[in-house]
């Protein structure tokens, strides 16, 4: 690669996770961890992710070109966020969206401005960053005491507004190295990304990996909350997508990532909720 990735180890107490070996990352077999005092992942070894965050994951994808950063944290999580940009010091390029919820695009304007990078999105989800149309006000009849507190925060965090956020058509290097998934019925344009040399899918909201509503959030494959989707159908029925996709790795807005046979993971869940 470009960056001296085990230089840049020495300078920071990253955990490192190694992925299977396919030819691509150049890692042994098996999944090795060390100790951590910056609570940061490193892994596959091309995806990097801070994992102190409490709300939403985000994710760095280096290359050999520079780093494309898909989401970008809630706006109550900004210092952690930049900290961790700061930290890793790689060369950003741009900002990739899944979808317009705070939790994922509310720091993307901050960074955008602050490293000079573009932000784009699905074409479906830019009115909503636009700010000319409008996301319908969440439903939470029956909602649980956590839940709550997260509708306490729809008053404080509105849908961020990028207006020069573009398309991911207008990204002239996007079709080389990313295929977009429209998943919508979380959001009206939400997605996820699948990026082609690792296939590495990184599903935003489209899929959890955690039960968010529980004070614990226990670990395993769930569709979004009906709270929180647009339209809970559609999103739950647009996600037989990926019982045919070919991918390997699958990283979550919520949730720890799947890191070995996540195609058949995620088919299986999808199989056995008919």
């Amino acid at each position: 690669m470009l960056m001296n990735i085990e230089s840049m180890s020495k300078n920071l107490p990253l955990r490192f996770a190694q992925g299977q070996d396919d030819g691509i990352f150049g890692q042994p077999g098996g999944m090795t961890f060390s100790t951590v005092s910056l609570n940061m992942k490193y892994c596959l070894p091309t995806v990097i992710w801070p994992n102190e965050l409490c709300v939403c994951y985000c994710f760095v994808m280096v290359e050999q070109e520079g780093a494309t950063l898909i989401d970008s944290g809630v706006l109550l999580e900004r210092f952690k966020v930049e900290h961790f940009l700061r930290k890793i010091n790689l060369p950003l390029q741009k900002i990739y969206l899944t979808h317009s919820h705070p939790d994922h695009a509310g720091n993307a304007a901050y960074v955008s401005k602050k490293w000079k990078v573009p932000v784009y999105a699905s074409a479906d989800e830019l009115p909503y960053l636009f700010g000319t149309k409008k996301l319908a006000p969440r439903n939470y009849e029956g909602a649980n005491l956590r839940t709550r507190f997260i509708q306490l925060g729809d008053a404080f965090l509105p849908t961020p507004r990028i207006p020069w956020a573009k398309a991911y058509e207008e990204d002239r290097d996007f079709s080389e190295r990313y295929r977009w998934i429209p998943i919508p019925g979380h959001t009206p344009g939400n997605g996820a990304l699948l990026h082609l040399k690792t296939k590495s899918l990184f599903l935003g909201d489209s899929l959890l990996n955690c039960n968010t509503l529980s004070w614990r959030q226990p670990v395993g494959l769930s569709f979004p909350h009906h709270f929180f989707s647009q339209n809970q159908a559609l999103a739950i029925r647009s996600t037989t997508v990926l019982k045919e996709l070919d991918f390997d790795h699958a990283f979550f807005g919520h949730g720890p990532p799947i890191l070995k046979a996540a195609q058949k993971q995620i088919a299986d869940f999808l199989g056995s909720r008919k």
